[in-house]
């Protein structure tokens, strides 16, 4: 079983051990993706719900769009 963290460059690094997602390979692959807070890169947190929103969700598709 391989075990692979996963931390995006562009976004801020989780404190207290956690990682922003968990990839396992075996036969198949699962990836386990941690809760994600509205947070930029440099600290800052957006106005309003929707803002906040889209922001984590931009966060947990960053480790995507960059190369394994």
């Amino acid at each position: 079983m391989q075990v692979r963290l996963i931390n995006a460059d562009t976004v801020p690094v989780p404190t207290t051990g956690y990682v922003q997602a968990l990839e396992i390979a075996r036969h198949e692959r699962m990836l386990f993706v941690s809760g994600q807070t509205p947070v930029n890169a440099n600290g800052t947190v957006p106005e309003g719900f929707e803002a906040r929103c889209r922001l984590a969700w931009r966060n947990i598709e960053a480790r995507f769009r960059q190369p394994a």
